[in-house]
Formats: structure tokens, C-alpha cells, sequence
């Protein structure tokens, strides 16, 4: 696909996502989808799904909005093939683009006269074939089909949603946040890169923990562009709010936040976009103003969304020991606050009872008959 046809692709994925907002209907992360899970090719990795990432992510999540798909894998017409599958016929397929940075690094071999590929230790300690950077990229584009776009395939293996386990990864997630998180709020939720500070409701004050979830991730998502962290110009740059630097870094923040939760499957819902309304309007006018603004911000989105993944979700890592109790007294104060309950009136004090000492007695021992002995304790009572 040459550029003039990727560029006339992105225009028309754009502008329907804009004519979306301005028309006030749900995005298309927060249709329902996310819980569908991440879009990925139907070809798995070592037993593990090969996710799609950035723009790739967006466009096929939009088209599976577009035709209601729920199955998040994607194939070529020959990866279908060599599972022994087919397309139905009259579907129409969705392009996406295909960056490639590196090469493999190949060298003669002047015993065998032929070029064959050069080894080395990878970051793992095993052998793997070097690569190089290409001094420009190479842009492909491939043709791929929904998996309801095709037939006598394997039907999905999907997992169960347990709550308590996505729970678990969130909680991690708000208690390794780099950026001190305060639940201070009522109703307002914010970042503020000065101190690198995050402050939220707290979660009794949404009407989900989905909600919950997506908004604190959003704040920390736009703490990952901190100086100290991945330096993201939309966020040090700064800009008033409604202008147009402003938008771009919440769009940045919004869009890991979908990507974290379409792997985690959490969803969006009618209250997260409320939360979000202030701002959705003025993303379709820089979007349309540049139509690659989408395609940047989901490749720095997914920068974020890993930066939160490794160092917060997936990590256990270690932190000071101030840091630390801070972190966890809030966390037990949000999950184990005991209630309140009125005070009751202090009981009068009591006279203490002076106690005399006694010295015992020592008991006299009878030697005489068992009746006898009867009727000499009764007559010492």
C-alpha cells in the first residue's frame, strides 16, 4: 500500500470517530467492547496471543464497533488458510500498517560461500539472530478478516472474567503508582505534574468499580509523562484547559487507559464518558486538523499503557519504607474503615474496695471416727 493510500485510510477512520463525538454517541471503547478483549492475531506466540498495538489497536476495535464483532482475534486470508479455515464469501477485509525498524543481520560465511545469519546473546542470556536499525523504516500494509468473518476455524477459548483476580491487578496497580495518590475528592479527578500528585474520588463515590478503575488509570497514566518518567511533551508542555495541547495529552491518558483495560477486561460505562464529556469535543477538532494526531497518540498511549503494565501491574517492586506504610494506611483506610458509630457516655468512675489481708487458719485435724468428724464441722459453721 503506498503512503497516499494510508494516509486517505487514516482520514476516513478519523472522521468517523469525530463525527462520533460531535454527535454525542458512546466511543467505541466505551461500547461495551473492552471486555471483548484486546484485538489479536489468530495466530498465537509460544501458546500466547500476538496483540496489535497502537493504531492497528484503534482501527480494528473501530471496525468491530462498526459490525458488532465480539471475537478480538485477526487473520490474513493465509493465515485462515493454513488453519485449514476460509473466508465467507462477499467479506470485505480491514488494512493495517505494518512499521518495521530492525533487520536481521546476515554475513558470508567464506567456508560455505553463502550469507547466513549472525548470532548473539539477547537481553535473556540466549542466542538470537542480531538485529540492526534501519536507518528508515519500512511501511507495510496487510489486508486482515474478523474471526466471524470466517469459517471452519477453531471457535474462541475464552476466559472467565473473575473479578476478584482483575481487582487484584488494579489495586497493585494504585498502590505501585509512582506518583502519590491522594483520595481526596468529590467528584473531581486530576493530575497535577508540579508535585506529581494524583487526586481522586474515592471509590465509594462512583456508581461502579469499573468506573473507578478507569478513571484512577487515566490519572496515572497521564503521570507517566512525567519528566522524571517517560517525558512526554503533550504533558510538560502544558496548555490551558480546552486548548488544543490540552486535548492531546487527555486523548494520550484516555487511550492507555482503554488499552489497559481491553487486557485487564474492564469496561467503560456511561458514567466514565460524563467524567470525560468536558473534553470529548474538542478531540475531534485536532483530529481533524491532523489526522496522524490519532495515530501518535496511540502509539505514545501505548507507551504509557506498558509503562503502567511493567512497572505497577505487573511488578512487584520494592518501595521505602515511608512510602510504603503511607500507601497502605490509605488503601486499608478506603477497604477496612471501620463506621462510625455514637459515642457512648463515659461511665461514672468507680470507688476502688480496699481488701484487708487475712492470715488462714490452720485446719485441725480430727483422728476421730467419720461420724464423729460430721458433727464437729457442722457445729464450726
Amino acid at each position: 500500500m503506498s503512503m497516499d493510500k494510508i494516509m486517505e485510510d487514516r482520514k476516513e477512520v478519523v472522521e468517523k470517530i469525530a463525527a462520533d463525538i460531535e454527535a454525542g454517541k458512546p466511543l467505541f471503547w466505551e461500547s461495551g467492547l473492552t471486555v471483548s478483549g484486546r484485538p489479536c492475531n489468530i495466530m498465537q506466540r509460544s501458546g500466547r496471543p500476538s496483540y496489535y498495538r497502537g493504531g492497528n489497536n484503534l482501527r480494528l476495535s473501530f471496525v468491530a464497533m462498526q459490525h458488532g464483532y465480539t471475537d478480538p482475534r485477526w487473520g490474513t486470508f493465509k493465515q485462515v488458510q493454513e488453519m485449514g479455515g476460509r473466508i465467507k464469501k462477499g467479506e470485505k477485509g480491514t488494512h493495517i500498517e505494518y512499521y518495521q525498524f530492525e533487520r536481521e543481520v546476515w554475513e558470508n560465511n567464506p567456508k560455505t560461500g553463502k550469507k547466513e545469519p549472525v548470532y548473539e546473546v539477547d537481553a535473556d542470556g540466549r542466542m538470537a539472530v542480531k538485529k540492526e536499525r534501519l536507518p528508515q523504516p519500512i511501511i507495510k500494509s496487510y489486508v486482515v478478516f474478523n474471526a466471524e468473518q470466517m469459517e471452519g476455524i477453531p471457535p474462541l477459548q475464552k476466559a472467565p472474567r473473575e473479578p476478584e483476580v482483575l481487582n487484584e491487578k488494579m489495586e497493585r496497580m494504585i498502590v505501585n503508582s509512582e506518583a502519590k495518590i491522594h483520595f481526596d475528592q468529590a467528584g473531581q479527578n486530576f493530575y497535577q505534574p508540579m508535585t506529581d500528585e494524583i487526586h481522586v474520588t474515592p471509590k465509594e463515590g462512583f456508581k461502579t468499580t469499573d468506573a473507578f478503575y478507569a478513571t484512577v488509570a487515566h490519572e496515572i497514566a497521564h503521570s507517566t509523562g512525567h519528566e522524571s518518567r517517560l517525558d512526554r511533551s503533550t504533558l510538560t508542555a502544558g496548555g490551558a484547559f480546552g486548548s488544543k495541547s490540552y486535548a492531546r495529552e487527555e486523548l494520550r491518558a484516555e487511550l492507555a487507559s482503554l488499552f489497559i483495560h481491553q487486557e485487564y477486561g474492564i469496561n467503560f460505562n456511561e458514567d466514565h464518558r460524563n467524567n470525560h464529556a468536558a473534553y470529548l469535543k474538542s478531540w475531534a477538532s485536532v483530529l481533524r486538523d491532523d489526522p496522524n494526531e490519532l495515530f501518535r497518540a496511540a502509539r505514545d498511549a501505548e507507551r504509557a499503557a506498558d509503562y503502567m503494565k511493567e512497572h505497577m501491574i505487573e511488578k512487584e517492586r520494592e518501595i521505602s519504607k515511608d512510602r510504603g506504610a503511607s500507601i497502605v494506611a490509605e488503601w486499608k483506610e478506603r477497604h477496612f474503615a471501620p463506621k462510625k458509630t455514637p459515642e457512648k457516655e463515659p461511665e461514672p468512675a468507680k470507688t476502688p474496695i480496699e481488701k484487708k489481708a487475712t492470715i488462714p487458719r490452720k485446719r485441725k485435724v480430727s483422728l476421730t471416727p467419720k461420724k464423729e468428724q460430721g458433727k464437729a464441722r457442722s457445729m464450726g459453721r
